[in-house]
């Protein structure tokens, strides 16, 4: 029987304010330790917390963007556990009553859709620093508000996770929920995983812990897969437990027994009043979110007719598929811009300006440049800033297209002793040397000479030659 994977998540996504969740304490990361503190963060005997409600914004927009009905009515509650970066002994979060639920996220490279359980507002722990053999307990974390997305068991691969991820930390980002620094903890994974026997009831699952980054979730999913397949075959059985994961080592380990709900003993904040949040306001955040990058990508691909892939590409930044826009709108050729684009941000990492992909596409369209020679004049135009059709003029940059000119350049090549063997080659049957002899010609020709035009010139000379 075959073993199936089934992986479900908590995504902790810390949100874009000004203050903290239950205080006036400044949400700021990279500030000193322990100077953005007070009462209400450590948990003094007295401290009532006070709800702000400049969370809701971001929480709202999480919750639209993520197709989640919102609750008028929702509370917080107490879940109770100690640990040194908790120094209430308890989090406030909601348990009963969250504020959003029933969503969906469509993932188009898997072509299925992930449900969302629900989305609910917490505040962050504190943060446990380790320096050599001191550690300290910075409270600038604690109190941050943090909405927490819990989806359905419905992913079966980590290729499914790193899908999702990437759509979610994009459209939050692309809507100022959050920055999306997973290297700032602004984005932190828990991922829930059980093996079973296809077609049989789900097995008992593990949790791994506060994952950072999506190549770290993907192989912390893959370690646990294999580690329960392994155990499982062996006949072996699963125990619910919390683990971590060694990114050095690319392993697992266990950190404690995983507890239930009722360990946590869960009551409803005794300090804090309900939340509710209005259709009006519900209307207004949802009229401030702008065309998020899932959505662009899906209009590009149907609008433009574009490959999906290089749709997402172009929309995992607004720059980048702004000045995407532009050049097809202006050259009415989206396949040449996205093509180009594409090459040329995965070689630089750079956004070339739109006027520059427009002239660039336009001389490709036209026929007076190579492909190759279009994504070298992008890069050197983006380099120098020149003028493209100035700089084109007075680098002899234009594409031969003179027969007489390739036919020379080809009798050469033909005519030279080190390509004599590949000459025997074709004439032998062995037709996958014509590549490399159109090379050779393009490499006499500076690269400028016409592809098509080079590849027939050269057939024909061969053939007379058999």
């Amino acid at each position: 029987m075959m073993l199936e994977t089934v992986i479900g998540l908590e995504v902790h996504v810390e949100l874009n304010t000004e203050h903290k969740l239950f205080c006036s304490c400044k949400n700021r990361f990279g500030d000193p330790l322990n100077t953005n503190r007070c009462e209400i963060c450590e948990g003094l005997p007295g401290a009532i917390p006070v709800f702000n409600e400049e969370a809701l914004i971001p929480s709202v927009k999480t919750a639209l963007i993520l197709g989640c009905g919102v609750e008028e009515i929702s509370r917080f509650d107490r879940k109770n556990y100690f640990y040194p970066d908790l120094p209430k002994g308890y989090q406030i979060t909601q348990f009963y009553r969250p504020f959003a639920k029933d969503g969906k996220v469509y993932l188009p490279k898997a072509g299925k859709t992930i449900r969302i359980r629900e989305v609910h507002m917490e505040d962050d722990a504190a943060k446990i620093v380790r320096e050599g053999d001191k550690t300290t307990v910075d409270y600038n974390r604690c109190g941050v508000p943090l909405n927490e997305i819990v989806t359905m068991p419905d992913f079966r691969s980590g290729e499914e996770v790193t899908e999702f991820l990437e759509i979610l930390r994009k459209d939050l980002k692309a809507s100022g929920v959050t920055d999306g620094k997973m290297e700032q903890g602004s984005m932190r994974v828990d991922v829930n995983i059980s093996v079973h026997d296809e077609g049989e009831e789900f097995g008992t699952r593990t949790e791994i812990k506060n994952l950072s980054s999506f190549k770290a979730t993907y192989k912390a999913i893959e370690a646990e897969r294999k580690r329960q397949e392994e155990i499982i075959s062996a006949g072996g059985l699963i125990f619910q437990q919390t683990l971590r994961f060694d990114e050095d080592k690319e392993t697992v380990e266990v950190m404690r027994n995983k507890e239930n709900s009722d360990d946590y003993k869960y009551f409803p904040e005794p300090d804090l009043d309900d939340v509710i949040i209005t259709e009006d306001f519900i209307s207004e955040v949802r009229a401030d979110i702008p065309e998020l990058p899932s959505v662009r990508s899906e209009r590009f691909v149907s609008e433009y007719k574009i490959r999906e892939e290089d749709a997402v590409i172009l929309c995992g930044d607004d720059k980048l598929a702004d000045v995407f826009e532009k050049g097809a709108k202006k050259t009415g050729d989206p396949s040449v811009c996205a093509n180009l684009l594409v090459s040329f941000t995965g070689e630089t990492g750079k956004v070339p300006d739109a006027e520059v992909l427009i002239a660039v596409s336009g001389l490709l369209k036209e026929g007076k440049i190579s492909s190759g020679m279009a994504r070298t004049l992008l890069k050197e135009l983006f380099e120098n800033g020149r003028d493209p059709y100035e700089y084109i003029r007075e680098k002899d940059f234009l594409m031969i297209t003179d027969d007489g000119a390739i036919e020379e350049a080809v009798l050469q090549v033909l005519g030279e002793e080190e390509n004599k063997k590949a000459v025997r080659d074709y004439l032998q049957g062995k037709d996958k040397v014509l590549g490399f002899l159109v090379g050779k010609v393009m490499k006499k020709l500076k690269g400028r000479a016409d592809p098509e035009k080079t590849r027939k010139i050269l057939t024909d000379n061969l053939v007379r030659r058999d």
